[in-house]
């Protein structure tokens, strides 16, 4: 059973202020040496038997590459309590309660939503959810967001969390059956056949049935169901991590044996250049089905990541994603309308991101869809003057959606000043 989420249980019983992904992920993603602040972490928490401090400790290890001491260190976080309030901009002790459904592990696992929810005036409290979390009820909640993302590892926390949400009067945002389909073949099932979408092919086989296919003298299509040149990453990598185009069987046969993984998805290349021989690549966000931009990265080769030198150090590629974020509404997102509304309607998901691109035809070209990306103001304002009033759009969208839920729930009466 659980406490009511108040003062008394999940508030600090001792001096430290949880900072926190947002704050945590800002320090690391400006260049901000952590190394002394996790020190002094190490020092507190061998005096003070306090959670919070544990949390941000792991954050700062995996900030330094530390995930398994990372892993451990939340660990005991969590042995300790699993309900967290997450500082916010609420101005009322009464105020309407937005409970966030977390899964344990990297930062990876769950939708960074502290970014999304940092001037939010609503109360924010995290429960992470694993075999020991009590099934009888949830904490008080007015709503309910499930942050946790498709992933192979959150597998038991999802199941966990459908069942507890099962038994809530209360709306629930991004419900775990409309997760799951955010997998990469479950999303390519799904979509791929819309109108106005292009998505590769894509297989998920094991280690072992890969190394038969290519230890194999017959024909790679017909054992690995998908052909050369194509895409290889291990399942549950995002953010480039493993990620590699590979041309031959030779060239597999090497990434294989550099990757110790256990299982990867391979999809089909689509050369997604455009006439001037630069990728473009973007990042959109669906809050209940309207489409907001948050950046577009333009490189010379085809993985494309932002913020990265060909941005930060041109300005004639800053300015066309000035001009892409401006022209949005009208540009982009019109054009491929009916994809992005198939995407929203397919998933039944509240809350989706998308990184994509458009192919050689005028398709919205679909790489991935995810509860989970990466969706934030960090990037300098000096160097991108046009990103941060964008973001902000994001966020008060982001704010308005969960104020929708509150309103269905009858707590909007709560946020009168």
């Amino acid at each position: 059973m659980y406490d009511a989420p108040d003062e008394a249980s999940v508030e600090p019983t001792a001096g430290y202020e949880m900072a926190g992904v947002a704050v945590m992920l800002e320090k690391a993603f400006t260049g901000v040496d952590l190394t002394e602040l996790g020190q002094w972490l190490i020092e507190y928490t061998r005096v003070h038997d306090d959670p919070r401090a544990l949390l941000d400790l792991a954050l700062v290890l995996e900030s330094k590459d530390q995930p398994d001491a990372a892993l451990s260190v939340q660990r005991l976080a969590l042995l300790s309590q699993r309900l967290y309030r997450l500082r916010t901009q609420a101005r009322h002790a009464s105020g309407a309660r937005v409970l966030v459904l977390k899964a344990p592990g990297r930062l990876v696992a769950n939708t960074p939503f502290e970014f999304l929810v940092k001037d939010s005036t609503l109360h924010v409290d995290m429960l992470y959810v694993d075999d020991w979390t009590p099934e009888d009820r949830l904490p008080e909640h007015d709503m309910v967001l499930v942050a946790a993302g498709a992933l192979d590892s959150n597998r038991g926390a999802l199941a966990k969390i459908a069942s507890l949400v099962a038994s809530s009067s209360r709306p629930v945002l991004n419900r775990p059956a409309h997760v799951w389909l955010t997998m990469r073949e479950a999303a390519t099932r799904l979509l791929a056949r819309e109108p106005g979408v292009c998505m590769a092919e894509v297989v998920r086989l094991d280690q072992a049935s890969l190394i038969d296919a290519l230890a194999s003298k017959d024909d790679f299509r017909s054992l690995a169901g998908i052909d050369f040149p194509l895409i290889v990453r291990p399942v549950d990598s995002h953010a480039g991590r493993s990620l590699a185009r590979v041309g031959d069987r030779e060239a597999l046969r090497s990434y294989l044996a550099e990757v110790g993984d256990k299982a990867f998805y391979l999809a089909s290349f689509i050369d997604y250049r455009s006439s001037d021989g630069l990728y473009r690549k973007y990042r959109i966000v669906l809050l209940n089905g309207v489409p907001y931009a948050c950046h577009m990265g333009i490189s010379k080769d085809w993985m494309v990541h932002y913020p990265y030198e060909e941005m930060t150090n041109d300005g004639r590629l800053r300015e066309e994603e000035a001009r892409f974020i401006e022209t949005f509404e009208h540009g982009f997102a019109a054009r491929h309308r009916a994809a992005l509304s198939s995407v929203a309607r397919l998933t039944g998901l509240e809350y989706v991101g998308l990184d994509c691109a458009e192919s050689a035809d005028g398709r919205l070209l679909i790489f991935e869809i995810s509860t989970a990306m990466l969706v934030h103001d960090m990037d300098s304002r000096e160097v991108f003057p046009y990103k941060h009033a964008q973001m902000q759009r994001i966020f008060r969208a982001f704010d308005e959606m969960l104020l929708c839920a509150a309103h269905r729930a009858g707590s909007i009466d709560h946020m009168t000043d």
